[in-house]
């Protein structure tokens, strides 16, 4: 756990605060109680709501809290499942997949952001609840009870679980008296659907029932990804060819186990977490393109949802030498992939955060006064979102960043980023502040000639306001401020007229600067 620890820490330097996340931190200065049970993307999210709100009231914008919530949520699924396991299958063989799951780059995105806290701590839920539900007493049904409350107030890969623990006391002789354990929930997360049903973004926008003719395809493709994961037979650039064969020998050895007889309820249980899992995939599958089994996002509840069919399966069984060694082999093959899976995907996400933070950084620099010109849509496209309609002004932006602190770059940062960074910044800004050329009615002030320099250009900063520009010959006008290079297209001067090109005062004080190959040209002021 240490060891793990320490290796996401150090991957995940430099990550920020995913789509999601910003979404989080614009809605939680006016957080309230109505607030907090809007369904954000089909799911109840009271939970991360509340808790990325306390975090920030404390801590402000920092996201090292968030990456640290995460890396405990990862340690405490990797043991709950441990403790699960190795009532099981003994210490030793359970050691070998929780292993695997504390480094389990498979699933990069909920290891080392703080995005995953909100899908662990559902799992850890649910996990807690069947350890609680094995104690068969008053006090471990009232803590598996509240736990599924907590899972399902958080996210929705509870459901399973909760599916779990339902069939574990239907088909045990005092199920009517211990029914509470799972009605009590399912009842209060129903009463949550009929409430959000007719909200944006509510279940309702994500799950087709028509899509559940894909429940066999998804499941196998799930079992097949996940099998390969846990194995190590994942990485992208050696093919992933052997998944489809570790799910048809997954599907014999259950099947076998099955034919055995004497199924212990225990194994009825654990079976329905992973189908219900699937089950609750496939019905949401058509809602975007991203919703697929193989997306790493699915890959850790589906690896839990099955080592649990697998360790229940096995229950009883001792491996001697020769087995253990075999499990050791592949656990160790598991690890070393997965920890090169974490690698690659911190580079992905470092490289988004970037982007990310760059991005909220052009924000702030047009201001809080340009909010009504940032429509939901464009702030969205500027900050790589996914617009949907009735959640993006959940919270405003620059509340946040006036309670919190801001999460952009400095511009001190911002001109230290890449040049492909700074390019980027340079092209959003002029996309929102529309700096084109157009016809002008009049000369502007204080004009200058200039004549082509190196390379037949001319080069030159824009005043303040804006310039009006004049040339007998045609020429394209280009346009830098944070780059190096000009790579904003501004517009073609026509020979002989006066054209303004008007610049917007913002808040930062870098003047924007515009080349040319028409020349001699003449370079003015804005008009009085």
């Amino acid at each position: 756990m240490a060891a793990a620890a320490a290796l996401a820490l150090w991957l995940g330097r430099s990550t920020f605060f995913s789509p999601d996340e910003i979404r989080l931190f614009d809605g939680s200065p006016n957080l309230d109680l109505e607030t907090a049970f809007r369904p954000f993307n089909g799911h109840l999210y009271v939970t991360s709501r509340l808790t990325y709100a306390a975090i920030l009231n404390v801590f402000g914008a920092g996201y090292l809290p968030f990456r640290l919530l995460t890396i405990s949520m990862v340690l405490l699924t990797a043991g709950l499942f441990f403790a699960f396991a190795k009532r099981r299958i003994g210490s030793a063989a359970a050691f070998a997949p929780t292993l695997v799951l504390l480094f389990f780059g498979s699933d990069y995105r909920h290891v080392l952001t703080g995005n995953g806290f909100t899908v662990l701590l559902s799992v850890a839920a649910g996990l807690g609840a069947l350890l609680a539900l094995d104690r068969r007493n008053f006090r471990g049904d009232l803590c598996a009870c509240l736990l599924l409350c907590l899972g399902l107030a958080t996210y929705s890969v509870a459901l399973p679980f909760l599916a779990g623990a339902a069939v574990l006391i239907l088909i045990s002789t005092d199920r009517w008296r211990r029914a509470w354990v799972f009605v009590l929930p399912a009842a209060l997360y129903a009463a949550w659907l009929l409430w959000s049903r007719h909200q944006a973004g509510s279940a309702d926008d994500y799950t087709h029932l028509s899509n559940l003719l894909l429940l066999p395809n998804w499941a196998l493709n799930s079992l097949a990804i996940v099998g390969a994961s846990l194995l190590g037979l994942n990485y992208p650039s050696l093919g992933r060819d052997w998944g489809p064969v570790i799910a048809l020998i997954a599907i014999a050895c259950l099947g076998w186990r099955l034919w055995r007889g004497r199924i212990p309820r225990w194994l009825w249980a654990t079976m329905a977490v992973p189908a219900t899992l699937w089950l609750l995939g496939a019905s949401t599958a058509l809602s975007s393109p991203l919703r697929v089994p193989q997306r790493s996002d699915y890959l850790f509840p589906g690896a839990i949802a099955v080592l649990l069919v697998a360790v229940e399966a096995a229950r009883g069984v001792r491996l001697k030498r020769r087995g253990m060694t075999i499990l050791y082999v592949a656990a160790v093959m598991g690890v070393a992939t997965n920890i090169a899976l974490l690698r690659d995907g911190s580079r992905l996400l470092r490289a988004a955060s970037t982007t990310s933070r760059s991005s909220l950084t052009a924000v702030e620099i047009l201001g809080p006064q340009r909010q009504a010109e940032l429509s939901a849509a464009t702030l969205a496209l500027i900050t790589g979102r996914t617009f949907i309609p009735g959640q993006q002004n959940e919270g405003n932006y620059f509340d946040a960043v006036r309670q919190f602190g801001s999460p952009a770059f400095s511009l001190d940062s911002l001109r230290a980023q890449s040049e492909d960074t700074r390019d980027r910044v340079d092209g959003l800004l002029a996309g929102v502040l529309r700096l084109h050329l157009e016809p002008s009615t009049a000369p502007g002030t204080a004009c200058r000639s200039a004549k082509g320099g190196f390379g037949g250009k001319v080069s030159f900063e824009i005043p303040p306001g804006g310039t009006v520009l004049r040339s007998e010959d045609p020429g394209p006008v280009t346009l830098r401020r944070f780059g190096n290079g000009f790579t904003v297209q501004a517009g073609e001067l026509n020979p002989g007229e006066w054209m303004a090109l008007p610049v917007p005062r913002d808040s930062a004080p870098d003047p924007w600067y515009a080349s040319t190959s028409a020349t001699p040209l003449q370079i003015c002021g804005p008009p009085l």
